[in-house]
């Protein structure tokens, strides 16, 4: 028994003492909770090792450079020499913003000589000694005063919130709530100012800014709700992290318990993007919602309904949107990829998981054939529907075609080589689970989607990289960037255009298909969002910068 007292009581002193050394690295403690801002830089000398080693990953010979700039960092902290600083642990920066006058700017810098760094910063700043940390800010502002622990800053940070700070090579922290107070004036005037703004801007279309009304009215309410979010938010921690494998970035926003906004995003569940394995794995981005996805259909939707002119057809619509409503919608997710001149440069596969999918069919059918024909100053668009016009594999296929008409022969142009010369052309498959729909690409595109859906992957190139995202999320993007740049400057010459060079010399690059990409995923009373680069991405990037670099110089 004693010995199991023994190890126990060991174990809490270990585990005390780590804890108290991970607080003897932060000076946060001594902070007050009204901080504005906070910025942490990890380990000097090892976070800038290991940019170096990214940029020379990317572009050989280049890391080297960025190590012998690094201690130009001294001229931001005052201390253009860095004498006196520990380039082995952490920095830190405070902002005080009271919405008045200057904010007060408070550098917390660890000290290998405390004497050489206050005679090394700027003549202008104040430093306060305190062990082996120097604080210093301007004379005129001041360091402030130390607080009790738990009037700190670092105790008005969420749990999360303070874990993903002291992950990130780079993290900052925002006080949203106090900013928010600090600057309520200015926030009012803003969302004044926005709002007549958008008021203006459809006084100076004339005809067209009352036939777009209804969206102007879209402008206004996502206005209104950005603001009532930033007023229920929180807190905002952002964590950069860098190294030769590439650059990842990720933020975690807290909103109040129990708030309009927490109560808004409660409602859209998180899924692990399985549908992202239907989609053509060959494409170069992806997009992937998991959301309230019929409420979110039917506040667009009705936004359209009311720029109709013709009553007969907003009546329509209207009654095709309430029968969706007996829809379910699990999920959905979208491909994109460059086309050709026959069929336009666009082209998309977007599948869908609702039921029961006999109402869905009825009700998209009535909302497409509710559209017909629109006029608007300088537009005329005409739908059309073709049901079960196609057949492949046994499934019929919709075809839904929709000419636009415009008087600007530029935006003509763009519409033909955009779309093609037959307008823009979806197809549509109705299937046990949901439905399928292909836009652009002629109806081999169809062919490929439908024989993809059936034969999902798990192990897909877009789902594995999502996977490097987020477990769960309610968005995920990905995007092929160099592989575009490739395949549009290939297509560019049947558009018409005139390149500066061959486009089969971009062969020789070897650009290897990859994703820089980002999820979104709700939490309880917040919202956490990822964004990675991978270095191959990065290399493919910079392989097409420096060949166009090359053919400026006439290489």
């Amino acid at each position: 028994m004693l010995r199991w007292f023994v190890v126990a009581v060991g174990g809490w002193l270990c585990c005390a003492g780590a804890a108290l050394a991970q607080e003897d690295k932060s000076p946060l403690a001594r902070f007050s909770s009204d901080a504005s801002v906070v910025i942490r830089l990890s380990e000097f000398d090892k976070t800038l090792k290991q940019i170096a080693e990214l940029v020379d990953a990317i572009q050989p010979g280049f890391g080297e450079q960025v190590e012998q700039q690094g201690g130009l960092i001294g001229v931001a902290l005052s201390n253009p020499t860095l004498a006196g600083v520990d380039r082995e642990e952490d920095w830190f920066i405070i902002v005080y913003a009271s919405g008045e006058g200057e904010p007060n700017v408070v550098f917390a810098i660890p000290a290998t000589d405390a004497d050489a760094m206050k005679d090394a910063i700027d003549s202008k700043m104040t430093a306060v000694v305190d062990g082996d940390w120097v604080y210093y800010a301007d004379k005129d502002k001041g360091v402030p005063e130390a607080v009790k622990a738990e009037d700190s800053i670092e105790e008005n940070m969420s749990e999360e919130g303070d874990k993903l700070f002291y992950a990130g090579d780079l993290a900052i922290y925002i006080n949203v709530a106090q900013l928010a107070e600090a600057y309520e004036d200015e926030i009012d005037a803003a969302q004044t100012q926005g709002h007549a703004a958008i008021e203006q801007l459809g006084e100076q279309l004339g005809p067209q800014g009352e036939q777009i009304k209804p969206m102007l009215a879209v402008y206004s309410t996502m206005l209104d709700k950005a603001l009532a979010a930033l007023g229920d938010a929180e807190e905002l921690t952002i964590a950069l992290n860098a190294d030769k494998t590439g650059l990842k970035i990720e933020d975690y926003a807290v909103f109040e318990e129990d708030s309009s906004t927490s109560k808004a995003l409660a409602a859209h569940p998180r899924s692990k993007m399985a549908l992202l394995g239907k989609l053509p794995g060959d494409s170069v981005g992806y997009l992937g919602i998991s959301a309230d996805i019929q409420a979110l259909m039917q506040w667009g939707m009705k936004y359209n309904a009311e720029m109709l002119k013709d009553e007969a057809q907003k009546a329509a619509m209207t009654k095709a949107l309430d029968g969706m409503k007996g829809v379910k919608f699990s999920g959905m997710a979208t491909s994109f990829d460059i086309g050709d001149a026959a069929t336009g440069l666009l082209k998309a596969v977007g599948v869908t998981e609702c039921g029961p999918v006999d109402t869905l069919k009825k009700q998209m059918r009535a909302i497409t054939k509710s559209m017909g024909t629109i006029e608007a100053p300088g537009l005329k668009q005409e739908t059309t529907l073709a049901e079960d016009a196609e057949t492949i594999g046994g499934t019929k296929i919709d075809v839904i075609t929709m000419k636009q008409e415009v008087e600007d022969p530029q935006a003509a142009a763009f519409q033909t080589i955009a779309f093609g010369p037959d307008g823009m052309v979806a197809r549509v498959a109705y299937l046990d689970k949901g439905y399928l729909q292909a836009f652009g690409g002629g109806k081999e595109l169809m062919e490929a989607a439908l024989k993809t859906y059936k034969s999902a992957s798990a192990t897909s190139p877009a789902v594995a990289f999502s996977k490097t995202l987020l477990p769960e999320s309610n968005l995920v993007w990905m995007l092929d960037l160099p592989t575009l740049a490739v395949r549009g400057a290939k297509q560019a010459g049947n558009f018409g255009a005139q390149l500066p060079f061959d486009p089969s010399e971009l062969d020789a690059l070897e650009v290897a298909p990859s994703f820089m990409g980002g999820a979104i995923g709700i939490e309880k009373d917040a919202i956490r969002a990822k964004f990675s680069l991978p270095v191959e991405n990065a290399q493919n990037i910079s392989k097409l910068v420096m060949f166009g670099i090359q053919k400026q110089q006439g290489q």
